[in-house]
């Protein structure tokens, strides 16, 4: 018997049992290179993603197997650059640090002057 020809653009996934708050399913995700577990879930208005995909499941004529379509996911965001440093981000720019310096700099604190 012949083997059937392999799909490299293979994108299923399994389902299985509800997820702990009821509102999605567990779910097991098989992609070329990758096997992942996963969670599906409704997409609601106003609902970030996260760091999740959007997609779209194509049934493949068994109850709980169903074929992926990511109508938007990992190669539609931006790359995230890791932080040279640990914590929150910086965002402070150049000329924020120079009005902050103009507002409470040292001139503000040598004025001895009623505060308003």
């Amino acid at each position: 018997m012949a083997d059937a020809p392999r799909d490299r653009d293979h994108d299923v996934v399994l389902m299985g049992p509800p997820t702990e708050d009821g509102e999605g399913r567990s779910a097991l995700r098989s992609r070329p290179g990758r096997l992942d577990l996963a969670e599906i879930r409704p997409a609601a208005e106003g609902r970030p993603l996260g760091d999740g995909e959007l997609v779209r499941l194509k049934s493949l004529g068994h109850p709980d197997l169903f074929g992926v379509e990511v109508l938007y996911g990992d190669a539609d965001r931006a790359p995230r650059e890791p932080a040279g440093h640990a914590g929150p981000p910086r965002v402070a720019t150049d000329s924020y640090r120079e009005r902050w310096e103009l507002i409470f700099g040292l001139a503000a604190a040598a004025d001895d002057g009623p505060p308003n």
